[in-house]
């Protein structure tokens, strides 16, 4: 990657098993191994998630008081860490509602 890259795009963590960068715009890319960037999503800064209009493909979601977003086809989980400004995936939602001791709002399996 060339120097312009890292002025424009801070790391964003590793989603779907691949590193994901964000721009100084809040836009969300896909670094392929060619150097070529792929517009994934909008990084909404209030809920720290990836964001989506059309077609809806992330939802937030609060168990036990910790935010998580997840994808609605796959259901891969992910969370923001606020120490490390890093997105960590999380595993299976319905996993992390399996372990949790409240209520959660994700829609049925």
């Amino acid at each position: 990657m060339d120097g312009v890259f890292h002025t424009e795009f801070k790391f964003l963590g590793i989603i779907k098993n691949r590193p994901h960068y964000k721009s100084i715009y809040n836009e969300v890319y896909l670094h392929h191994k060619s150097d070529d960037l792929e517009y994934i999503a909008d990084w909404s800064d209030e809920h720290k998630m990836l964001w989506t209009d059309w077609p809806l493909l992330y939802r937030l979601t609060t168990i036990n008081e910790q935010n998580y977003f997840y994808d609605v086809e796959f259901h891969d989980a992910y969370k923001y860490d606020m120490n490390t400004q890093l997105v960590v995936p999380q595993g299976y939602i319905y996993n992390i509602v399996d372990k949790a001791d409240g209520f959660s709002s994700i829609p049925d399996k």
